[in-house]
């Protein structure tokens, strides 16, 4: 995911943080999928890489 163009927004200030325009701003995102007992697939595990969307 290309966060370069995202920003947040401090809720009590308004104040307006962009991420910065760098290689570590493009984020791997990594999810383990496990079938149930069920038969339903679910998210067991999200982990992040930072600088790994090339």
């Amino acid at each position: 995911m290309d966060e370069r163009k995202s920003s947040t927004r401090n809720g009590q200030t308004g104040k307006v943080v962009r991420t910065p325009d760098k290689p570590e701003s493009l984020i791997q995102y990594r999810q383990r999928l496990d079938k149930t007992a069920q038969g339903v697939w679910k998210v067991t595990s999200v982990t992040t890489v930072a600088g790994r969307c090339r």
